[in-house]
């Protein structure tokens, strides 16, 4: 229950802008749980603590982080953190440039989330399925990007996001513009 305290008062130094202070008490939290052998709260501080590092344009920290959430989330078999820490490592690769390593890790997320249930896990695949669409206009494959797009609209729409179902109609009218 410590923990869970400790994590809640991360994220509202993150959400409240105090993302020093998010970062060392997320590095903290990873460290202590890591000491007392508790994976399932490791991997969900490491995975909140590579996220930030990503927001705070540390690439090579956010990676380390993800990749050390992933393989401890998989030993607590908590596979919705360890999706969740795929698609950002997916983010990362993209942004990098290193389209076959985002690639590899949508998928490896898209395969986690599709052996879950509940709104998260449905949440989650719209999410790496849109971010997928996206990819695949980037690359030029237009029409495996629409039906990507399409099928991430469906999913939100499903999840009655109006706002995200909206944005990819955004995406679908603007694919001949990036997709090179």
């Amino acid at each position: 229950m410590e923990f869970e305290r400790r994590l809640q008062e991360a994220e509202g130094a993150r959400d409240a802008g105090r993302l020093d202070v998010a970062l060392g008490l997320f590095r903290a939290i990873a460290d202590e749980a890591a000491a007392q052998f508790a994976p399932e709260h490791e991997c969900r501080a490491m995975l909140a603590l590579g996220q930030l590092l990503n927001v705070m344009e540390s690439p090579a920290e956010a990676t380390e982080a993800l990749e050390q959430a992933a393989a401890r989330a998989m030993e607590a078999g908590l596979a919705l953190v360890e999706a969740e820490a795929h698609v950002t490592l997916a983010t990362i690769a993209f942004d990098a440039g290193r389209s076959k390593d985002g690639h590899d890790a949508l998928l490896e997320a898209m395969a986690l989330y599709r052996g879950l249930e509940g709104p998260d896990a449905q949440r989650g695949l719209a999410v790496a399925v849109r971010l997928y669409g996206e990819h695949l206009g980037v690359l030029g494959g237009k029409d495996e990007a629409a039906q990507a797009l399409r099928l991430a609209q469906a999913m939100f729409r499903d999840l009655g996001d109006a706002t995200a179902v909206a944005g990819i109609e955004a995406d679908l009218a603007e694919l001949d513009a990036y997709a090179r």
